[in-house]
């Protein structure tokens, strides 16, 4: 799969998902989409650069979400 192809599959993945769970781990999205992480890392990093996904960080883990996903109030 091509990195645009995997950066369609991402967005479309979280954006079925957002529904239920606002927030992914690196190996959720990987599985969800049916690939390994090392094969969606290099597009996942393009996607945080560009503003289509945004990270956050506990301090020990990385979490994933779409653009404005995030409810700081009820982290």
């Amino acid at each position: 799969m091509e990195d645009a192809e995997i950066k369609k599959t991402i967005i479309e993945f979280l954006g079925t998902k957002s529904k239920t769970k606002k927030m992914f781990y690196l190996s959720d999205i990987a599985d969800g989409i049916g690939m390994k992480k090392r094969e969606i890392k290099k597009a996942v990093q393009d996607m945080i650069e560009h503003g289509e996904i945004e990270p956050w960080s506990s301090g020990s883990t990385t979490y994933y979400m779409l653009p404005g996903a995030r409810d700081v109030e009820n982290l």
